[in-house]
């Protein structure tokens, strides 16, 4: 007998092995996927973040390239079709990139709001325009909203400058 009661504790030893193997294969598969999960959202938000500053550092190539795109440019009454159109490029390309940077990038979001607030003002001739009104209604919300602000503060400041205070 005492055979049998080696064989019945082999058998229980056998069970609870293969019970704790199961259960550590587990344990290793779940902090794996786990480990993987945060890696790929991590890589996600890596990748984001790239194509929004590519973005934005394309329209500044672009802007470095027509130093001509000055404050003012699009109310100019001395420029031809063709330049406007080519402007129009600009600030559609411009407003790509601001729009890419407010939703890729949420945890700098105050930060690029301040940037792109900026180069809104600077560009709120056009902006205002009947012109521009169709294409500023394609943009993401947030940038809308900016957009807004940016034109209503210059229209600010030029009525202040008018009024004298």
């Amino acid at each position: 007998m005492p055979f049998i009661g080696c064989i019945v504790a082999s058998k229980h030893l056998a069970q609870a092995l293969f019970w704790w193997t199961g259960a550590l294969a587990f344990f290793v598969g779940t902090v794996g996927g786990v480990a993987a999960w945060i890696k790929y959202w991590r890589e996600l938000k890596a990748r984001q973040w790239d194509r929004a500053y590519q973005a934005y550092e394309s329209f500044l190539d672009i802007a470095i390239d027509n130093p001509e795109f000055i404050p003012g440019y699009w109310s100019d009454p001395a420029r031809t079709p063709e330049e406007k159109n080519k402007y129009r490029w600009f600030m559609a390309r411009f407003l790509w990139a601001a729009e890419q940077a407010l939703r890729r990038v949420p945890e700098k979001r105050e930060e690029w709001e301040r940037v792109v607030k900026v180069m809104l003002r600077e560009q709120a001739d056009f902006l205002s325009a009947p012109e521009a009104a169709e294409e500023v209604e394609c943009y993401y919300g947030p940038l809308k909203r900016l957009i807004d602000e940016a034109v209503e503060e210059v229209r600010g400041g030029r009525a202040a400058a008018v009024d004298g205070t």
